[in-house]
Order: structure tokens, then C-alpha cells, then sequence
């Protein structure tokens, strides 16, 4: 019984194919050529092409979501003439070398869910785009499309197809199914057509305004049938008995097919007499052109855009596809039928036996019919039927990210309800990264399909006319979990759109070029006319400098009475003893000799004076009146402290940059001319002198008082060579801040002292500012800052010998005192 009605279920499956095969790697690319107008007709226009002929292409596609594929070796593997590519251990072949099946390869995807099976075949066949002008382009073509999809087959069904109703099945006996229990609702749709198209598209360019870019394009298409069945089952049921007897319960399903006989009947080849279709395809493309400038270029003295390349940053697209149907109508060999009757029937193995026994002499189909009218009754009757096209929506995105790469994005969405009389595509988003270029394209697909509910990751690859891709890459490169196939491939003719030769690079195409090899102007056909007199070369004497045809094209600018070409000086009128040179400061220099050409000068100076004699020209010196150096631009520095003696307060005393030339002997920042103790480091408040110190009555105070001064003093560190209190001393200033802040009479001094390392003065300061971070701290304690009084000794105030480490270690210290 599994053995025929296997053989029944591939007379079904085995003829066509199903959701559309897309293509991505190649539609989404711009040197697809007619490939990319089956996706949006307005990729008619505005191709890269000037001609293209798609010679031959091939796809396949088949996917299912019941079975997949899991074997030690590729299933590709067992079809002649691959076996070289994919290998197969010897361990899983027969003894002739042929790989040996196990039925354990094939896994059921069991879960309870409606299955779908797709398939689809297309080979397109000089498929031709004609570019006409730069707004107009046409495209036409045949294409071979064979369709099958079976869609939303319940569960229990597709496991009868897979196993049979052999009761010692495996889904039998684990109890997964039930003979004599009844399997209902199962409403499913087969539709299979195979069929001729023949397009004819024409693309505008309807926009072309600097940014912006809409073009748009529409394809008529004409349908020559081969075969087609239909099948829409809406709640026929079947219960099992044995391996040889089953039921057909509630039967309710319509269904409809060409005869395979009309072809061995000697009728006209190719299905012409089986019926016709029509339909059509309209897409819109907006583009945005950011950059639209950097393709400007003038050409026979016409403004063009550069055809040859992609001009945008980013443009979107969207397309209706294949609206329409195919008209099956033949009162011999096409058949419709439906069956309503909720009848409840009981085939034997016998009647099947039967069955297959006809299919040679009558026919498939016309053998089940008969089986069917028999048993169950024939409703209705009809020679015709129509079948929808898959009609969808396509919005396509495309970014150019940088130079040939780009990022596309596609959305198609499925204009057909589940229960059509025809074919409907499954709803996808795809996004696919690529590179391209006019003889390269690499690109890989990721697509989201079957409504969304699956991932597939495709490759496609062109080098020069060839193009190889698939949108399924696990099905050819895996050995487990392949629960389809998808390949395409192809070669093509393509005549490029490119700028008209210009050898000569001069704007005027080679065509239109009397002079090809030498740059010239539209004005003479190419030809050269150097200095844009309105002179040709060949008739110029002056073929570099614009003149006068009296003069045959020569000049005399300044109308001194010598021509140009004799004019030493061509611009400016001048005496003839200095060859008609100018010399307006009357020095016998002319002007174009004088570097000084309004001062009277010397001649060893090039006519440029120099009044103090120093070497430096007057021009440069800043001190034109005294000699100088050139270091300091002719001004000069008596004392020789690199300060220039204008900029120096002190002139004739040597000193430092920083202090404007005068001397800092004790090295405090304020220069000895101002300082009233200038051997002596001091602050700049007190004239350079060290800051007198302010007696101070200290106050006594409890031992715990003490304790806390003590804590301070010893746990108190700052940042190396900085003021910055560290984190460890917090603690004990805070317990400082809390004494003063109990005893709000008292004030606290904090004495800063370094050791004798570097200088006095930076120790000095170092000392003042340790001393004052200790008064911001306990300022941001809450402590008045009058509360607060601080000095800085620097090195001066010693309490151990600065000349060992330890003593060095104790001379640096903060001291704190309780004041009134």
C-alpha cells in the first residue's frame, strides 16, 4: 500500500515548483541587467549598459518544512556527475560503490504544524535590454517557469505520504499515529503550473533634478501553459485499517489539471491549444544623489552625466509583480472538478492496483478521475479553470557605504490569500551585504522567508559574464539538517554604458575630433586654439598669448609701440634703452630687474636700499637705522642676551628671556631692577623680600587636645611634589575639624616647611601652598577661613640635618599650633 501511494504523491509533487526563487545576490546588484527588472520593471532605465543579453540562465529552488536531510554524505552525492565534488566514505556505500541509503537519513520534523512544500525551476533565454537614450529603455525576453507549491498539509497526512499506512510503520508502532481513528481537518492546497512567459518592458527616467532621481517602468507579459493542477481540499479526511484498506471521510475538495496526454496525442507542440495568460509587473525607483556633480561633464559642447556609474547614496523601490492569471480551456484535455458530498468511502488495495494500471493506457489523472467518479461521485464538471499568478509587493533599500560596497534591503510581501486558486509566494525580508563592480560582483543574502519563520544564508558570486549564487548556502555546503536546495547560475552579453573616447581629453569626442591627438575647443572641431583668441594655431603667430588679427594673432598690451613678443616688458609701457621696462624710482634699474621698484636702491642690491649698511636689506630690518643681526631681523642686542635690545628693559645688562633681558639673581621671579632683596629669595607681594613673620601667642591645651595635633602631624602626607593631600590623611583632619568645631575660641596656625632639596624659591611656594590645602580642607569642614592662619618657611626653618635622608624626611613636615 506505501508503495503506491508514494507513487501516487510524486505523480502530484514531481511536476513544478512553488515559492519564487528571488535571486538577492544577483537582482540587488546594478550590473544584474535584465535579471534585476523581473524584481522592479524601473530597473529597465538608467542601467549600466548600453546593451545586455542574459544568453542563458538556470534556477532551482525546493525547501520544505516536513523532511530534512541528515546523512553522513551530501545528498548530491548519489546524482550523476557530482559524486566527484561531493565524496562519500566507503564506510556508506553498496558494494557496486554507489552511496548506500539508510531511512534514518530522512528526519521528520514532527511538532504538530502544517507543512509546505516549494518548488521552482526558471531558465530565461536571451532575455535582452536595449538602453535608447539616457530617459528611455526597453527589455524583452522568454523565460521557462515551472511552479509547485503544496501548502498548510496537516501533520498526520504528510507522515501517511512519508510512511504509508503500513501498520508496522515506525510512527505506528511508537503511537504517534492511530489506526482506526480518524484524522480530520485537513485543509491543504497543492497548485502546480508550468509555463512560457514572454515580456516586453519599457523603463522612463521620470526625474532627473540635481539630488533628486525617480524613474519608473512597466512589463506586459504573455503566458503560453504546458501543465497545470490544482488541488483545495477542505476537510476530506481518512481513517485506517490495515495495510490494505483505508477511508475517505467527509469528502469536500475540488480539484483540476491538464492531461499529460495531450503531448502524446501528436497535438501542437508546447501546450498552445491548452490556454493562454496575462500579466503585468509596474515599479517605481527614487534615488538620491547627494554627490550628483562629481558626474557632470561637458561633451560636444552638451552638458551630460556620466552613465557608466551608480550616482546615488541611497535609493528605495517598489514594485507589484505578476498580477494576473493563466486561462486553462480545452474540452479534451482540461478537466475541473469538485466533490461535496461528505461522502465516506473505502478503497482496497485492488482498486489501486487498478489505478496505476491505467495511468499508462489513460492517463494520471484521468485514471484517478475515474476512480474518484466510481466511488465517491464527480459534483461538478468543467474544461476550463484559471490559475493566479503569485502576485506580490517588492520595496527594495540600497546604500552605498562606501566606494563598490553597498548594503540592500528587501521586503516581499505576498498579495494572495492562502486559499487562491493559484500560486502564492511566502512573505520575506532579506538583507544583503555586497561588492561590486563592472566585471566583479560578491554579495552575501541573508534572508528571512516562509513568512519569516526561517533563516537562510545565500552567496553569489559573478566574475566578468558568468554568475553563479544560491539563496539556501547550508544546502550545499552541510550534510545535516538540508531540508531543501536552491542554486542559480548563468551567462550573460554585456555592452557597457561608457563616456565617448576622448583621447585627447579636450571635450570634443573622438567622433566630432579633426584634431584627435592634440586638446582643442568646440569652436574648431577639436582643433587647437591655445590662447582662446578666436585664432586657430594654424593660423596664429602667437599661438600662446591672445592678440589681435591684425597683428596675426599677436599682442602689444601696452601699446608702446613693441610688440609683445619684443617686449621685454609686454604689460607696462617703458623706454626703449631699457627694451620698453619701466623704471618708476629713476635708479637705471627697470622695474622688472628691481626688487624695489619705488625706492631708488643700489644695484648690488637688486635696487634695494639698505641705510644702515648691516646686510639686511631695508625691507626685512626691523631697525633700518642701526646695524643689527639677522637672527633678530637688523635689530640689535648689546648685552648679548638673546632678547633684541628694543624689546629688552634692561639693554645694556645680561639676563633672562622670561624676566625681558634683566637679571633674577636670587631667582624668585621678580628681576633685580624691582626687587628690594635681590640676593635674597622673597615674594613678589613683598617686593622680592622674604614675608616678616607675625608673632603668635599659642595657647594651652588639654593632653587630648594634644593627641589630636599630634595625629594630625604624623599621619598628614601629601602628593610627591604637589600639594594634593592624600586620601589616608582625611581622618585625622577630620578629627581637627570636630576639636575646632567644639571649641569655636580657638585658632588654629599650620606652619608648611620643606628640605634644602632644589630651589629656595619653589620650596618657598611649595610650602605656602601645602599649608593653604590644609586650610581649604578644613574651610570645607565648616571652619571660618578667619579661624584659619597659615605660613610657609620653605627650607629656612630646619629641624634635623638636611643632609641625610631621615633628616631630609623630618625638615618636610606641616606644623599645627592652637592660637588666639
Amino acid at each position: 500500500m506505501k508503495r503506491y501511494l508514494g507513487m501516487l504523491f510524486m505523480l502530484l509533487v514531481l511536476g513544478g515548483s512553488t515559492k519564487a526563487q528571488y535571486q538577492l545576490g544577483l537582482v540587488s546588484s546594478n550590473y544584474s541587467g535584465t535579471n534585476s527588472i523581473f524584481l522592479n520593471p524601473s530597473n529597465t532605465v538608467d542601467s549600466r549598459f548600453k546593451l545586455y543579453i542574459n544568453a542563458f540562465s538556470f534556477g532551482m529552488h525546493f525547501s520544505n518544512d516536513y523532511v530534512s536531510w541528515n546523512a553522513p554524505y551530501h545528498p548530491f552525492a548519489t546524482i550523476p556527475g557530482l559524486n566527484t565534488l561531493y565524496k562519500v566514505d566507503p564506510a556508506y556505500q553498496t558494494s557496486s560503490g554507489e552511496p548506500d541509503f539508510n531511512n534514518s537519513y530522512i528526519k521528520e520534523n514532527v511538532n504538530g504544524e502544517l507543512k509546505n512544500i516549494f518548488v521552482q525551476n526558471d531558465i530565461k533565454l536571451f532575455n535582452t535590454l536595449i538602453n535608447i537614450n539616457a530617459k528611455n529603455a526597453i527589455a524583452f525576453g522568454a523565460r521557462q517557469r515551472s511552479m509547485l507549491q503544496m501548502t498548510d498539509i496537516s501533520e498526520p497526512f504528510a507522515r501517511f505520504v512519508r510512511w504509508g499506512f503500513k501498520t508496522s510503520a515506525p510512527p505506528f508502532q511508537n503511537g504517534e499515529l492511530d489506526s482506526l481513528s480518524p484524522y480530520t481537518n485537513n485543509s491543504f492546497n497543492i497548485n502546480v503550473l508550468t509555463m512560457t512567459e514572454f515580456s516586453f518592458s519599457y523603463g522612463r527616467v521620470v526625474v532627473n533634478d540635481k539630488e533628486h532621481f525617480l524613474k519608473a517602468g512597466i512589463t506586459g507579459k504573455y503566458f503560453l501553459p504546458q501543465y497545470a493542477l490544482y488541488l483545495r481540499n477542505e476537510n476530506t479526511g481518512a481513517l485506517v485499517y490495515n495495510d490494505d484498506s483505508f477511508d475517505i471521510l467527509n469528502t469536500d475538495f475540488s480539484y483540476g489539471y491538464t492531461n499529460d496526454r495531450y503531448y502524446t496525442d501528436g497535438n501542437a507542440p508546447f501546450g498552445t491549444g491548452l490556454g493562454k495568460g496575462f500579466g503585468v509587473d509596474i515599479g517605481v525607483t527614487y534615488e538620491y544623489r547627494p554627490n550628483y556633480k562629481k558626474y557632470d561633464y561637458t561633451m560636444d559642447n552638451k552638458k551630460r552625466q556620466d552613465e557608466s556609474k551608480n550616482k546615488y547614496l541611497f535609493k528605495v523601490g517598489a514594485s507589484i509583480n505578476d498580477v494576473g492569471s493563466v486561462k486553462f480551456q480545452n474540452s479534451d484535455y482540461v478537466r475541473a472538478y469538485t466533490l461535496n458530498n461528505k461522502a465516506f468511502v473505502t478503497l482496497q488495495q485492488a482498486e489501486l492496483n487498478t489505478v496505476l494500471d491505467n495511468v499508462s493506457q489513460y492517463g494520471a489523472m484521468a485514471a484517478i478521475d475515474s476512480l474518484l467518479d466510481r466511488r465517491i461521485g464527480l459534483a461538478t464538471r468543467a474544461n476550463q479553470f484559471s490559475m493566479a499568478l503569485p502576485s506580490h509587493l517588492a520595496i527594495t533599500a540600497d546604500w552605498n557605504v562606501y566606494r563598490g560596497f553597498y548594503l540592500n534591503a528587501t521586503y516581499i510581501q505576498t498579495l494572495r490569500s492562502r486559499d487562491v486558486n493559484g500560486l502564492r509566494g511566502f512573505s520575506s525580508i532579506s538583507v544583503t551585504p555586497r561588492y561590486e563592480s563592472r566585471w566583479f560582483d560578491f554579495a552575501v543574502p541573508v534572508q528571512f522567508t516562509q513568512d519569516f519563520s526561517r533563516v537562510r544564508l545565500g552567496a553569489y558570486m559573478r566574475g566578468g559574464p558568468f554568475w553563479v549564487g544560491t539563496d539556501n548556502l547550508n544546502s550545499i555546503i552541510s550534510k545535516k539538517e538540508i531540508a531543501g536546495a536552491d542554486i542559480y547560475f548563468g551567462i550573460s552579453i554585456p555592452l557597457h554604458r561608457k563616456k565617448p573616447k576622448d583621447k585627447d581629453k579636450d571635450g570634443v569626442s573622438n567622433r566630432k575630433d579633426k584634431c584627435k591627438d592634440i586638446p582643442g575647443v568646440w569652436m574648431f572641431a577639436g582643433c587647437p586654439d591655445t590662447d582662446m583668441d578666436s585664432i586657430p594655431d594654424t593660423e596664429d603667430s602667437c599661438v600662446d598669448v591672445a592678440g589681435i588679427k591684425a597683428l596675426h594673432g599677436c599682442p602689444d598690451a601696452d601699446g608702446d609701440g613693441i610688440t609683445d613678443a619684443d617686449d621685454r616688458c609686454p604689460e607696462n609701457a617703458g623706454p626703449a634703452y631699457l627694451n620698453g621696462c619701466p623704471d618708476m624710482d629713476g635708479d637705471s634699474i627697470p622695474d622688472i630687474d628691481d626688487a624695489c621698484p619705488e625706492l631708488a636702491g643700489e644695484r648690488v642690491n637688486k635696487g634695494c636700499p639698505d641705510r644702515d649698511q648691516d646686510g639686511i636689506l631695508d625691507m626685512n630690518d626691523s631697525c633700518p637705522d642701526k646695524p643689527g643681526l639677522k637672527e633678530f631681523n637688523g635689530c640689535p642686542d648689546r648685552d648679548g642676551d638673546k632678547v633684541p635690545d628694543h624689546l629688552d628693559k634692561c639693554p645694556d645688562v645680561k639676563g633672562l628671556v622670561d624676566m625681558q633681558g634683566c637679571p633674577d639673581t636670587d631667582g624668585d621671579k621678580v628681576p633685580d631692577h624691582v626687587d628690594l632683596c635681590p640676593l635674597t629669595p622673597g615674594l613678589p607681594e613683598n617686593n622680592g623680600c622674604p614675608k616678616v613673620e607675625e608673632k603668635i601667642e599659642i595657647v594651652e591645651i588639654s593632653e587630648e587636645e594634644q593627641e589630636v595635633l599630634n595625629e594630625v602631624f604624623s599621619n598628614l602626607e601629601f602628593a610627591t611634589g604637589s600639594s594634593t593631600i592624600s586620601a589616608s590623611s582625611f581622618e585625622s583632619l577630620d578629627l581637627l575639624a570636630e576639636l575646632l568645631t567644639k571649641k569655636p575660641a580657638y585658632k588654629i596656625y599650620v606652619a608648611g616647611h620643606t628640605d634644602n632639596v632644589g630651589k629656595a624659591a619653589s620650596n618657598l611656594k611649595l610650602s605656602q601652598e601645602r599649608a593653604e590645602a590644609v586650610k581649604n580642607y578644613l574651610k570645607d569642614k565648616g571652619i571660618g577661613a578667619e579661624r584659619i592662619k597659615t605660613e610657609g618657611f620653605g627650607q629656612e626653618r630646619p629641624v634635623a640635618d638636611n643632609e641625610t635622608p631621615e633628616g631630609r624626611q623630618k625638615n618636610r613636615r606641616v606644623e599645627f599650633r592652637i592660637i588666639k
